[in-house]
C-alpha cells in the first residue's frame, strides 16, 4: 500500500485522523489489522490502534528519525523507552502530554454571554495583545493569519479569542462535513476567567459552524478536568485520547 492508502485506512479507522488528514502529507507507513501509523513529510509520527501492535509495527519499520509523534493514551507507559533512545522524543505538555480530541455534530444549549462573541476579522494586533495574557503557550500565536478568529468582547474591551480553522475545506461540502472545523488558542484573560467567558465563546463559536460545517472538535488537556466538564456540558465527547511526544530536551 501506498502512504496516501496507509493514512486512508487510519483515517477509516479512526475519527482524529479522518478529521485532521488535510494536515498531513504522508511519506511513509505501516498497517496491519489492529494497528497502523504513518510519517510525514515533515516528520512527525501519527498512529493508531493497538498499543503494543503499533509499538511493533514502529519498531520492526526503517524509520530513524522522527521530529515529533502523536499516539495513542499509553504509548508513553508501553513503548517511552523505544521512543526515547530511538527518535529522542519524550511525553511533552501537561500529564506527560496526554489530551483529549472532542467532537461534536449537535448545536449546544445556550450559554450566557454568547450575544458578546463576534468575529475578529483582520483585528490582528488586538488578538495578539489578546492572547500573549489569555494563552501565551498556545501554537496558534505563531501565525494568527492562518486562522480565523472570534473574540468575547464586552464593553469595547477584548476579553477572551479563540482560533477556527477549516484546512481549506468549504462548508455546506461533503469535505466540509467530513472535517468539520478545529478551534484552537482558546483563552480568557486572567481577570475574566471563571465568569462564563470561555463556555460563551465554545458555546456561540460551536453553534455557528455545527450549522455550517456540521462537525467541529477541539482539543484539550486530559487533566483539565474543569475544561473536561464544561465542553461535555456544550455537547462535546471524546472520540480518542492521544500522547504527544516531542523532541528530549538536550
Amino acid at each position: 500500500m501506498t502512504p496516501s492508502e496507509i493514512l486512508e485506512v487510519c483515517a477509516e479507522r479512526s475519527a482524529f485522523v479522518r478529521a485532521n488528514s488535510l494536515r498531513w502529507s504522508p511519506a511513509r507507513g505501516e498497517l496491519s489489522e489492529r494497528a497502523g501509523f504513518v510519517q510525514t513529510e515533515s516528520g512527525a509520527l501519527i498512529g493508531i490502534g493497538d498499543v503494543p501492535e503499533l509499538t511493533r509495527l514502529i519498531d520492526d519499520s526503517s524509520i530513524e528519525a522522527a521530529t515529533f509523534a502523536l499516539m495513542p493514551i499509553g504509548m508513553l507507559e508501553y513503548a517511552g523507552t523505544m521512543m526515547r533512545e530511538r527518535f529522542r522524543l519524550v511525553g511533552s505538555g501537561p500529564d506527560a502530554g496526554a489530551w483529549d480530541w472532542m467532537y461534536t455534530r449537535d448545536l449546544p444549549p445556550v450559554t450566557p454571554g454568547e450575544e458578546y462573541v463576534v468575529p475578529l476579522e483582520g483585528r490582528f494586533e488586538e488578538i495578539a495583545e489578546a492572547i500573549a495574557v489569555a494563552n501565551p503557550e498556545t501554537s496558534a500565536a505563531e501565525n494568527l493569519a492562518e486562522h480565523e478568529w472570534w473574540g468575547y468582547q464586552r464593553n469595547d474591551r477584548l476579553l477572551g479569542v479563540c482560533g477556527v480553522d477549516n484546512y481549506g475545506v468549504e462548508p455546506g461540502t461533503p469535505d466540509g462535513t467530513r472535517y468539520g472545523i478545529h478551534l484552537s488558542g482558546l483563552g480568557t484573560r486572567p481577570e475574566a476567567r471563571r465568569q462564563g467567558v470561555g463556555s460563551a465563546m465554545m458555546a456561540a463559536i460551536t453553534r455557528h459552524f455545527v450549522g455550517e460545517f456540521g462537525l467541529v472538535h477541539y482539543g484539550v488537556w486530559s487533566n483539565n478536568g474543569s475544561a473536561l466538564r464544561v465542553y461535555r456540558r456544550l455537547g462535546y465527547s471524546t472520540a480518542a485520547q492521544i500522547q504527544n511526544f516531542a523532541p528530549a530536551a538536550a
